[in-house]
């Protein structure tokens, strides 16, 4: 369950072996919220090892997107803000009970400028792009009707930890247990102790829960009758 900046400091004074550890001072909070927003992102490595992770807590999702016949850019909510490489897609039929169908990112800048040719109909991609400083959600082929919902699932970006009493968003007492050591690893390789890091990290990561996190979001896979 969550726990306070004051409640990591005492952890991590312990796995340091350092009482004079002070979380809150504005250089070590820096080094807590790299880790913890690390630990939140699925691609975050400490010293070269896996720790990042698609977690529940952290995840969103986004039905803002209504779309309009004809139009095919809609600007990116800017709220709450999404891990980009974490995003998935769906187009809800509003006509059929909300109906979802996947909407795939366009990998392939060929399949692209194919869809741009003029279609209409049910959106089946999307890419992103900057429109004059505004970032908007590209669909193809462009939609065909009225009142559709775009809905966007993901991890969002966590909330940075400014004062003492500030809370994790983790319901799993042990992913703070693992979240302290990570902390204290970060440390221990600033004062080059890597030796140390490395068996707290390896610590840390045996606390965390084999499948306690979401499925991956990013994906071309399919379930008949969607096609990739």
């Amino acid at each position: 369950m969550a726990i306070t900046v004051s409640s990591l400091q005492v952890k991590v004074r312990t796995w340091m072996d350092d009482d004079n550890v002070v979380l809150t001072g504005a250089s070590n909070l820096a080094v807590v919220n790299e880790v913890y927003r690390g630990l939140l992102s699925p691609d975050y490595k400490l010293l070269g090892r896996q720790v990042g992770r698609n977690w529940p807590e952290n995840t969103r999702e986004n039905t803002a997107t209504t779309l309009t016949a004809g139009t095919s850019q809609y600007s990116w909510p800017s709220s709450p803000q999404f891990i980009l490489d974490t995003v998935y897609l769906e187009y809800l039929d509003v006509s059929n009970s909300n109906h979802p169908t996947p909407v795939y990112e366009c990998t392939d800048m060929a399949e692209w400028t194919e869809l741009t040719d003029g279609q209409r109909g049910t959106p089946i991609r999307w890419r992103l792009i900057d429109v004059s400083g505004t970032l908007k959600l590209d669909l193809r082929p462009i939609p065909d009707t009225t009142s559709d919902v775009i809905r966007i699932t993901g991890q969002i970006e966590p909330t940075a930890l400014t004062t003492a009493t500030g809370s994790t968003i983790f319901r799993n007492v042990n992913i703070d247990a693992a979240l302290s050591k990570f902390i204290a690893a970060a440390f221990k390789a600033k004062y080059g102790e890597r030796d140390r890091a490395m068996d707290l990290i390896s610590d840390g990561l045996g606390l965390m829960p084999a499948y306690d996190f979401n499925p991956r979001r990013r994906t071309r896979g399919s379930i008949a009758p969607w096609s990739p």
